[in-house]
């Protein structure tokens, strides 16, 4: 072989290598990814992105966690979810703390608001290997199978 079919070789091999490599980094799931996909459910369209962490959330910026993101709805209801990527299960299990104490603080905000508390009783904590997520939802699974649905395919 001459030093130009070396040179074609080479540079096919290294473009296959950057080509995979990014296949796989647009594919790999993110905390921006699962929260536009929560956000496609109706009732979360008026859903913020929290600049600063409140209530029970702000013990997350305490944890060794890789990153997190918090969106609430701007409507007064107690719709609103977490997505946290964590480094093991030592960091997932301190997240699913602090996620179980905000639900406690949205029971306690909304003890006097019957329809409120209803939509409460539907909170989920999900967590996967490098994921935990906490959805308070309108109805009980919806978020929470397309958290699964898309965990799975992923």
């Amino acid at each position: 072989m001459n030093k130009k079919t070396l040179l074609h070789a080479g540079m096919m091999i290294f473009l296959s290598g950057v080509f995979i490599f990014f296949v796989q980094l647009k594919q790999r799931p993110d905390i921006w990814k699962i929260s536009n996909i929560l956000l496609s459910l109706p009732g979360y369209e008026r859903a913020v992105l929290q600049e600063t962490a409140q209530g029970a959330y702000t013990e997350l910026e305490d944890l060794d966690i890789k990153d997190f993101c918090i969106y609430k709805n701007d409507d007064s209801t107690a719709r609103e979810f977490a997505v946290c990527r964590v480094k093991d299960e030592k960091s997932a299990d301190a997240v699913i703390t602090v996620f179980q104490k905000r639900a406690a603080e949205l029971e306690e905000r909304f003890s006097q608001n019957e329809p409120e508390l209803h939509r409460i009783s539907y909170f989920r904590i999900i967590s996967t290997e490098k994921f935990v997520t906490f959805t308070v939802y309108d109805s009980e699974n919806t978020a929470e199978n397309l958290l699964h649905d898309y965990f799975r395919s992923n």
